[in-house]
């Protein structure tokens, strides 16, 4: 508990300004960063950390490769966004990003680097789903099979890019 606390306060203060947690408290640093871990947040909490001197080396080697991945991967997945919306605008889809994809680009994180995603969740017309999925398999994103078709969650099967491996957790219809 102590140290989802210390995380939440870290990325309290790094976030939305407030104090951070008292800096002279017993900081469990491997407890620290595997509640960032569990909870998808480490490049933020790296973010949050970036000017605290106290850090033990290990712990600033580890955030930094954390954040610097986490921007890499992000820059990847932007370019990837620009080039499914392109190739659905070309076919007069307009989509709408959903959830961590959304969050990516609208700038509702200092920078787009503390955001973690493990794929892109767009929303299309329902009636324009399979041609919206064709136009992305000849673009290289092929079906995972086992992801299937989900009626439940109004979503197609997971497509995922065959160079790189970013995933298109479904085409969401309306």
């Amino acid at each position: 508990w102590d140290a989802f606390a210390a995380l939440c306060g870290h990325l309290r203060a790094g976030l939305l300004g407030g104090a951070p947690p008292d800096p002279a408290a017993d900081i469990d640093w491997k407890l620290l960063v595997e509640a960032s871990s569990y909870h998808y947040v480490t490049p933020a909490l790296a973010w949050c950390l970036r000017e605290r001197s106290d850090l033990p080396p290990e712990v600033r080697e580890y955030l930094d490769a954390a954040l610097s991945l986490n921007a890499r991967r992000n820059e990847f997945l932007i370019e990837a966004l620009a080039r499914i919306a392109a190739a659905l605008n070309a076919i007069d889809i307009e989509p709408v990003l959903l959830k961590g994809a959304a969050r990516l680009v609208d700038g509702a994180y200092p920078a787009a680097k503390l955001r973690f995603l493990g794929d892109l969740d767009v929303l299309i017309p329902a009636e324009r789903a399979q041609e919206a999925a064709a136009v992305l398999k000849r673009m290289g994103f092929d079906a995972i099979e086992s992801a299937g078709w989900n009626a439940a969650h109004h979503h197609l099967p997971m497509l995922r890019e065959r160079d790189w491996q970013p995933a298109i957790d479904g085409l969401h219809d309306t």
